[in-house]
């Protein structure tokens, strides 16, 4: 896989690279090492991208993270440094990819939140086939709406990263 864009919003980008850079190494390097080729074992769509998620799963785990339990999407941290994944799974609201990260930060647990969501040149893949289920979150449209809502919506600094096989 690879970083296909990012967003940083209120710093969170720059909090990363300031105050956890090795957390923001850890994230680039488990993005880079996931096999991006999981997407095309699977007819299903979901499957796929389970796939995926478990791939950057295991690769943050091997780095020290430790997954947060009760969250709806996979969910993991290391130090006060919150990662959520939305790659896959049924039709979403527009905050619910941000919803862990705002509780974690309004409860004092995290400093700075990273979301991991597919580009949205990934629905379609290159076979006429869908590569997203329908109604998925993806980078384009949540920074779309992050930036429409202005400055503090979500309170919580992010980064926001697309990714692309």
């Amino acid at each position: 896989m690879k970083i296909a864009d990012s967003h940083s919003h209120l710093n969170g980008e720059e909090h990363l690279i300031v105050h956890a850079p090795e957390a923001y190494r850890d994230v680039k390097t488990a993005i880079s090492q996931a096999d991006g080729m999981t997407l095309r074992n699977s007819e299903d769509p979901q499957t796929r991208w389970h796939a995926c998620s478990e791939s950057l799963g295991e690769l943050l785990r091997q780095r020290g993270w430790e997954d947060v339990p009760g969250t709806k999407m996979p969910c993991f941290t290391k130090g006060r440094v919150a990662l959520g994944m939305h790659l896959g799974g049924s039709s979403t609201t527009p905050y619910e990819p941000f919803a862990d990260h705002i509780l974690l930060y309004t409860g004092d647990i995290i400093n700075v939140g990273i979301e991991i969501l597919p580009v949205r040149a990934m629905a379609m893949d290159t076979e006429g086939g869908r590569n997203l289920s329908s109604g998925i979150a993806y980078y384009e449209g949540e920074v779309y709406n992050v930036m429409r809502h202005g400055r503090n919506s979500p309170p919580v600094p992010l980064l926001i990263i697309g990714i692309a096989p």
